[in-house]
């Protein structure tokens, strides 16, 4: 999904106009499904894994009651150390390499700042609308229920340290952009196209289920956080797919966390009063 087009040099005498490309046969179409669904199975069934085992271990529990405002970084490390590894052994494991999920090393840097910085522009001018219609349309018991979540989830993430902030907000943005944009949604896309080269139905139905996926790992958040995260997915899923990399995603994602985390100790007491007055 994310390879680099490039030149070939054909032996016709109109280099405009190449030779057609063997339609590829249905045992290279099997071969190239297998292959992809076999690392999303290693890739999603790794992490679940990792995910149930770290619950089932205590760590986190053992963690909250020493240093209380360490559990949030320390599930982000954990879970984004294994998501990386996860990548590395899927991508190790069948002979490719970084470029084939997005992740190859940028051939100007400075241009996927830029575009980073633009996507969190895009997001904040998409979301903001969208968060007040959500207050407005939402009345009742359900508008105190989306402000309650809301207000715990601020309330979890302002625990975590100042010196503990940014590194947090760097691993998440790169474990989930990687996992996510770059391991996710080019192999869903990959079992959609076989063997075949991608067209825009593969691209954007792999943005669409990598989207849902995103949101519903937020789940904790509630339904308007599973909405949230879910647009957030969609457009940084269409610009991945659209530059063939997830480095601009990746800068999109940690600015935006990053703001998240310090804008949540500034909102916090406005929410719980709303949530008093509710």
């Amino acid at each position: 999904m994310y390879e680099q087009r490039e030149h070939e040099p054909w032996d016709d005498e109109d280099e405009d106009e190449p030779p057609p490309r063997p339609e590829p046969s249905r045992e290279e179409h099997r071969r190239a499904r297998l292959r992809a669904a076999a690392q999303l199975a290693i890739g999603l069934g790794g992490f679940v894994a990792v995910r149930v085992g770290l619950e089932l271990s205590g760590v986190f529990e053992r963690i909250s009651a020493r240093a209380p405002t360490w559990e949030i970084p320390a599930h982000v490390f954990m879970q984004g150390g294994a998501a990386l590894l996860l990548a590395l052994l899927c991508l190790r494991a069948f002979g490719e390499g970084a470029s084939t999920i997005g992740a190859g090393r940028p051939e100007r840097p400075w241009l996927e700042v830029g575009r980073g910085f633009g996507l969190v522009v895009g997001i904040y001018v998409v979301m903001v609308p969208l968060m007040l219609a959500a207050m407005m349309l939402i009345r009742g018991p359900a508008r105190a229920q989306m402000v309650l979540q809301k207000t715990q989830v601020m309330q979890m993430v302002v625990q975590i340290p100042l010196g503990a902030l940014l590194p947090s907000a760097l691993m998440a943005g790169l474990y989930e952009e990687l996992f996510v944009r770059g391991l996710i949604q080019s192999r869903v896309a990959k079992v959609m196209a076989g063997a075949a080269e991608l067209r825009w139905t593969h691209r954007y139905g792999a943005v669409a289920l990598s989207a849902a996926l995103f949101g519903l790992g937020h789940i904790y958040q509630g339904p308007v956080g599973v909405m949230q995260t879910t647009v957030v997915g969609v457009i940084l899923g269409v610009a991945a797919a659209h530059w063939r990399s997830i480095w601009a995603a990746v800068v999109a994602h940690v600015v935006i966390d990053t703001m998240g985390l310090l804008v949540s100790r500034v909102l916090l007491p406005a929410t719980q009063g709303l949530l008093e007055r509710s």
